[in-house]
């Protein structure tokens, strides 16, 4: 998404005015030498092959013209043009791979060209948005193409494709791939967090990988090319996560690679990606809940680790659910009729998937709280009693979760919420902290919260929270309610990208003001702002730094981004025009209502919707 606005203050349109003009002048000028050359030649202009073969050009392609392509530090140079669409180049699927090591093919039936290494199978059909990467399809910016005998492919998409970098100098008009390092497995190890396990691949630099999911019996194989181990085991137990064991081995196909074999108990859903804390590999696997039970008077969910949960009531008829993002369900998983007070049954279903998320639902006869609690292998779900005189209660709600403090007339409260917004602080006096303590609560809004006494008649509740979005304090007849705003972007990766920068100031101020030092301070309050709400924030530079399109999307594509926001100020010719634009990605639902959410914020704070 981008954020623009075009203001009739200090940024102008001269420079880039002044750009169009200069270029206009060069391609007059470029024009009237090739017609001189043309002549003195004694050639027809039709004649020319190169002019000629334009009509013959793949739907939407240009020729690049003029441009140079090198891998691995060598130049390379194909027996046809390289073509440029939607800005994005595309070269002969032969020369790029093969430089690289992979064999290619061509199925004629499917039109399909198709690259092979020992772990990768990249599948690209000519004209087609999709590719195939082993099994997962991924979206292509421009589709392969067929072009005087031969088959052309996106650069950037088969080397990364490839786990090469990809580097663009526009001055010399150069695409430099660079080949993939040899490297060393230096330690597996997993983690266990709570909405994912996370196998820890730790390498010495990045390597070139693939990851393959096989059944009979249930596997996930990782394949590192050009490395090898360094540890002194080659296989161990673990028994988590449906992980039943991990095997390393070496092998050799096209050169040496170190597989990593993950024994499964059945099979999982799984993703994979970089590392986000150096080289390596993280392949990440997600929970899976095998079903619920009634007993000891409260509910347990039982799933292969610890379980995010947020919870909410809902009315007509009454129930309580409990959602578990990020889960699959078990096949083996089943409904359980109840019949324990005022609970009725308690039913389980997969409600959501891409992401996943199991819901379960707790039918009851009328309005009941619970608790839960998380544990290793699950979650422990009790019903909870209406808080008692001088007792702290915390309850989730439907759009986050309550503080109830029910106390003796008199007392006052306050709330202070620290600048990372990730602690509040609810300060309360004319109040002992006598009989009051606090929890550890994992809803997705609260972690846990603590009582601290503040002095005589005094104490703060301390509650640990994933993210800031507001709060709501009400304090009537010595009850304290405090209802907490549950914050939609915490725990999202979110990329904040201040356009232009370095080498490229973007427009200029009548007062000399680069558009680059204009955009930063609003990216960086944007951060600021993310963070406190609980996002993961990513900058695209870290300060005034040139980095091209393509390196942008390189940081949100590598590390995982789930949006991106890029901060630009327009100009235009007239002093009159003002206002706010958002653009989005057009082929995204999700991206349209996002962008239709940030305008709508935009607008409450008066600025026009251009």
């Amino acid at each position: 998404m981008i954020l623009r606005s075009t203001s009739s203050g200090p940024i102008s349109g001269t420079a880039r005015r002044r750009g169009i003009a200069l270029r206009d002048l060069a391609y007059r000028a470029a024009a009237v030498l090739v017609i001189v050359a043309l002549i003195v030649a004694g050639l027809p202009a039709f004649d020319n092959p190169q002019v000629a073969s334009a009509a013959a050009l793949p739907a939407g392609c240009k020729v690049f013209a003029d441009a140079h392509l090198v891998v691995g530090g060598n130049y390379v140079y194909p027996d046809v043009p390289l073509l440029v669409n939607n800005d994005r180049m595309l070269v002969p699927i032969r020369i790029i791979a093969e430089t690289l090591g992979a064999d290619v093919s061509w199925d004629p039936e499917r039109q399909t060209a198709i690259v092979d290494t020992p772990s990768r199978h990249i599948e690209m059909p000519i004209g087609a948005s999709l590719a195939r990467v082993n099994s997962q399809h991924v979206d292509l910016d421009a589709p392969a193409a067929l072009y005087q005998n031969r088959t052309l492919v996106p650069l950037r998409f088969v080397a990364e494709s490839m786990s090469c970098n990809v580097l663009w100098d526009p001055s010399t008009r150069t695409a430099m791939v660079e080949s993939p390092r040899s490297g060393t497995l230096m330690a597996v190890d997993m983690e266990l967090r709570p909405e994912c396990a996370v196998i820890h691949l730790r390498t010495d630099n990045e390597v070139l990988y693939g990851v393959t999911a096989l059944e009979d019996p249930p596997r996930l194989v990782i394949d590192l090319e050009k490395t090898k181990p360094a540890m002194d085991w080659a296989q161990k137990p673990i028994g988590q996560a449906l992980v039943s064991g991990i095997r390393i081995g070496v092998g050799e196909s096209s050169g040496k690679f170190t597989r990593v074999v993950l024994d499964l108990e059945e099979p999982v859903r799984f993703t994979h990606g970089p590392a986000e804390d150096g080289a390596g590999i993280d392949v990440e696997i997600y929970y899976k809940v095998a079903g619920v039970v009634w007993e000891d008077g409260g509910l347990t969910i039982h799933s292969s680790g610890p379980l995010q949960s947020k919870s909410f009531v809902l009315k007509s008829p009454d129930r309580y659910v409990i959602d578990l993002p990020g889960a699959s369900l078990s096949q083996t998983a089943k409904n359980v009729e109840v019949g324990d007070g005022d609970v009725l049954r308690a039913r389980i279903a997969q409600f959501q998937t891409s992401p996943d998320v199991v819901r379960v639902v707790l039918d009851l006869q009328k309005p009941m709280i619970f608790r839960v609690a998380r544990g290793d292998s699950g979650l422990r779900v009790l019903p909870d009693a209406s808080p008692p005189e001088g007792k702290l209660n915390y309850a989730t709600t439907e759009t986050g979760g309550r503080f109830t403090i029910q106390a003796e007339a008199g007392v006052t409260a306050d709330v202070a919420v620290a600048s990372s917004g990730r602690e509040l602080r609810l300060q309360l006096t004319g109040l002992s902290p006598s009989g009051l303590s606090g929890e550890d609560v994992f809803d997705g809004l609260v972690d846990s919260y603590e009582v601290e006494p503040g002095g005589e008649g005094a104490l703060s509740v301390v509650a640990q929270i994933t993210g800031y979005a507001g709060h709501k304090l009400k304090v009537a007849n010595g009850s304290v309610t405090l209802d907490l705003e549950r914050s939609a972007v915490a725990g999202h990766r979110v990329v904040v990208d201040p356009g232009h920068g370095g080498d490229d100031p973007g427009c200029t101020s009548y007062s000399g003001v680069y558009e680059k030092h204009v955009n930063w301070p609003i990216a960086v309050a944007l951060k600021a702002r993310l963070e406190r709400a609980g996002a993961v924030v990513r900058m695209t530079r870290n300060g005034d730094e040139s980095i091209n399109a393509y390196g942008r999307a390189d940081v949100a594509n590598n590390w995982g981004a789930e949006v991106v926001m890029s901060i630009h100020c327009n100009a235009h010719v007239r002093p009159d025009p003002s206002g706010s634009e958002v653009w989005h990605y057009g082929n995204s639902a999700d991206s349209l209502r996002f962008a239709k959410l940030t305008m709508a914020s935009l607008t409450k704070l008066g600025l026009v919707n251009r």
